[in-house]
């Protein structure tokens, strides 16, 4: 070996260098060079030496393992102190008592439900979420309540007023609007209930809010705006004028405007009436759900709005609806079928299609629901059959309840089922217009009255139509006296005028996507070739010239 300090090398192991005597120390053995240079695992210059045995690879390996260790370590340590976060908090929260945040599930559950007052007569109906709505004789409010159980105690929060209340047991008490019983909701018509109690002096002191208007405008001042679809067709037209001609002998100064069936032209002339300061609007919808924008401006200039025939859909601005029931519409064209045809005792089968009306009209929905509701048991047990398979209000619907797009899928129909003899017995079509179109198709291809012409029903009982139910082309049309649906929607607007009890008859039939709508519905009768004299000349709609010729 090497002395460490004269350098020189020794032949033996021994303590001493026996060249210099000195103490004998070892060389340093020299590391071994790296086998690959450059390699990423090499230590600075400077550090700690590596153990022998021990390669660069697998130090980093231990170097991975220990801060992956560490990692989920720190993960699992942060979970955990999350989970306590979200168990704490919550407790401390609802120990504070701050807020309706604070009510639990029990605590709400435990009034939810319907709750009745005969002497008022109203309903209260409460909501899991938190919503109250109430119903009295001729209005609906809706709000937000509040619940404590512990103490059974409560707010209703209505946009007028606080309505404190108490429970006790099946009982509540809302103080001026009186003590309210728990009923079984399924079992419950909130209408009929309301109906059954109402009566000539009955007035809810706490739940009753005049008309929603803050104008004072009278008769001899307020112009009402009126909007129309169109004046194309005669039932929309002669509504307008009915519509004028009464209000103007009431005095009041009448904007009347038809839209020619385009969205954009109706939505502009709204915008008109808004900015002229008319007291009330009148409005029959083109497009029943593209009027949001127009009647928001209605609503921040205190604009009540009337929905005329069609419901004003997905706003909370349409104050009151008048209109027929059009339910009512589809299952008197049923009953005609059925009758007609003698149905529950007939063989059959008998072949039938529908022509529904514009597929944006909420109305045209309430007539086929009407119509199919009513014949659905026959279509089930094969007595009627639908050769084309079509059903489906929107296979069925007609575009904007045109003439002409009623006739040319008549004509698609009859070229794709018809043509091979099959015979055709029934045709239900939502209205008169697209009657009319059915019947030019079966004329453009030979079908005679008399010998393979169809049932035909209708709708409006327009003059050309009625010269067709006398000539045999259609069978009937429901009747919708305009000049009383006029006259309501005449009654409402002087009701709002003068801030009185506004006419309605239904509370919680007519859902605009956004609320209730408070109703009024008409009755429609039914004319064909039987009656059609006394409906519709003695009562003075038509004068017999008009048939003439």
């Amino acid at each position: 070996m090497f002395c460490s300090k004269c350098g020189k090398q020794n032949s033996d192991d021994g303590l001493f260098c026996i060249q210099c005597g000195k103490p004998f120390q070892q060389m340093p053995i020299a590391p071994e060079a790296p086998a690959v240079s450059g390699s990423p695992f090499l230590e600075a210059s400077g550090t700690q030496s590596q153990h022998a045995g021990t390669s660069p690879r697998t130090k980093h390996k231990s170097r991975a393992g220990l801060i992956i260790a560490i990692t989920a370590g720190g993960l699992v340590l942060i979970a955990a102190l999350l989970a306590v976060f979200l168990w704490v908090i919550p407790m401390l929260n609802n120990k504070s008592g701050d807020g309706k945040a604070d009510t639990t599930e029990a605590e709400e559950s435990s009034i939810v439900g319907v709750w009745s007052n005969e002497d008022t007569p109203s309903v209260v109906k409460f909501k899991q979420n938190g919503d109250v709505v109430i119903y009295n004789q001729n209005e609906k409010f809706s709000g937000t309540y509040e619940y404590d159980e512990k103490d059974e105690e409560g707010v209703i929060y209505l946009d007028s007023e606080d309505l404190p209340f108490s429970v006790s047991g099946d009982e509540i008490d809302i103080g001026e609007a009186g003590v309210f019983t728990r009923v079984d909701e399924e079992d419950f018509d909130i209408q009929e209930f309301i109906d059954d109690n109402r009566s000539s002096d009955t007035v809810t002191t706490a739940m009753t809010s005049e008309a929603p208007v803050t104008t004072t405008a009278s008769a001899a001042t307020a112009a009402i705006g009126i909007s129309m679809p169109t004046r194309d067709l005669q039932r929309w037209y002669e509504d307008g004028q009915n519509m004028k001609a009464q209000l103007e002998a009431a005095g009041y100064i009448v904007e009347l405007q038809y839209a020619s069936n385009d969205v954009a032209t109706q939505i502009s002339q709204i915008e008109n009436m808004i900015a002229n300061g008319d007291s009330v609007l009148v409005i029959a919808p083109i497009d029943g759900s593209s009027l949001s924008t127009v009647l928001a401006s209605a609503n921040e200039n205190d604009i009540p709005v009337i929905s005329y025939d069609r419901l004003i859909m997905n706003t909370d601005v349409s104050s009151y609806y008048v209109t027929f029931d059009n339910y009512m519409v589809g299952t008197i064209q049923g009953q005609y079928v059925i009758d007609t045809l003698m149905l529950d005792t007939a063989d059959g089968p008998f072949n039938m299609e529908f022509f529904g009306g514009a597929p944006d009209d909420n109305n045209a929905l309430s007539f086929y629901k009407g119509e199919y509701d009513t014949l659905k048991p026959y279509i089930d047990s094969g007595k009627l059959v639908v050769v084309s398979g079509q059903v489906d209000f929107y296979s069925v619907a007609t575009t904007a309840w045109k003439t002409e797009n009623a006739e040319a899928r008549m004509d698609t129909l009859l070229a794709t089922y018809y043509s091979d003899g099959t015979k055709l017995d029934i045709v239900v079509c939502a209205n008169d217009s697209t009657a009319l179109g059915v019947e030019i198709s079966l004329d453009n291809v030979g079908y005679t009255v008399g010998t393979n012409w169809p049932v035909i029903t209708g709708q409006d009982c327009d003059l050309a139509n009625i010269k067709n139910m006398i000539n045999g082309k259609q069978s009937m049309s429901v009747f919708k006296d305009t000049r009383t649906l006029a006259s309501k929607a005449v009654e409402m607007v002087t009701a709002i005028v003068n801030k009185t009890k506004v006419p309605i008859n239904n509370i919680e039939d007519y859902d605009n996507g956004r609320e209730l709508v408070p109703t009024f519905l008409c009755d429609p009768i039914y004319a064909d070739v039987t009656n059609y004299q006394q409906v519709l000349i003695d009562s003075g709609y038509y004068t017999a010239d008009e048939f003439a010729g």
